[in-house]
């Protein structure tokens, strides 16, 4: 009578061994590669730098590709995602300018000249005990609870 071999946990314990060191060494492989690439050290820059062909945004140092050229900066009235991107400094909703001055619709404190963005408005810093959402609303940069809301107190 043929007798079947049971396998002990000893085997099954080497394979899992193998198989996770394998596993672990596909893993750092490719993790290499990847981090290579994106470090440049194929010998390739990380971006392209002004004037260089581009298809895309990000492949520029910038992030600021025009018609297949990596530009320096956007100019007024131009698309833009981010601050940096625009001569200015300042992308709001979307189009490079100047700041948001007070009392006009932001939605980021950087949109605003005054720094602040405060209830989709931009204004002034608000004061020691008053209403606040954010630490950023607070001239002291500190929006702590109080009760049921939050005011603006000192560090």
């Amino acid at each position: 009578m043929l007798e079947l071999h049971k396998p002990s946990s000893k085997m099954f314990i080497g394979f899992v061994v193998r198989f996770y060191i394998f596993t672990l060494f596909l893993g750092l492989t490719s993790g290499q590669a990847l981090y290579r690439r994106s470090m440049g050290t194929n010998n390739g820059p990380l971006c392209k730098e002004d004037g260089s062909g581009c298809d895309y945004d990000h492949e520029c140092c910038n992030e600021s590709c025009r018609m297949f050229i990596c530009y320096e900066c956007r100019r007024f009235g131009y698309y833009c995602y981010k601050n940096s991107q625009c001569c200015s400094g300042y992308c709001t909703n979307f189009t490079c300018g100047p700041c948001t001055t007070n009392e006009r619709f932001c939605t980021y404190n950087s949109d605003c000249c005054s720094g602040y963005c405060i209830n989709l408005r931009c204004g002034a810093c608000k004061e020691n005990g008053s209403f606040c959402f954010l630490h950023s609303d607070c001239c002291s940069d500190f929006c702590v609870r109080e009760y049921l809301w939050f005011i603006c107190a000192r560090k």
